[in-house]
């Protein structure tokens, strides 16, 4: 009799698009590199098109509030780590919104510290 697998959608053997981000989270990218997704422990919790821009930095803001390790994320998605920093600040100084509308810390600087 063969032994079944406890978590049937687990990969078998070592999956080469899958990424440790931290200790029960693993993004997975798809061969043809259009699509990731955020997996904890074995459950896909997020799906993201990575040739849409506004839907990645989302995606990777999500990633850091659930505990990713920025470094892991920058190797698995090819970004530098001043982009998410960047990523994390618009959010925190404009919210949504300014990720969405790609607002620009470097551009509003003097607004945020001299307001009218």
């Amino acid at each position: 009799m063969i032994q079944q697998s406890l978590f049937p959608n687990e990969p078998e053997g070592k999956d080469k698009n899958k990424f440790k981000l931290n200790h029960h989270l693993y993004i997975r990218i798809q061969s043809d590199s259009s699509e990731v997704s955020l997996i904890v422990r074995v459950m896909v919790i997020k799906n993201a098109k990575l040739k849409d821009r506004v839907e990645k930095k989302l995606f990777i803001i999500d990633a850091i509030a659930l505990g990713a390790k920025k470094s892991k994320l920058t190797n698995a998605l090819g970004i530098s780590r001043q982009s998410i920093d960047n990523y994390l600040e618009i959010k925190k100084y404009f919210g949504l919104e300014g990720i969405i509308r790609k607002y620009s810390l470097e551009k509003t600087k003097g607004i945020r510290k001299y307001p009218k």
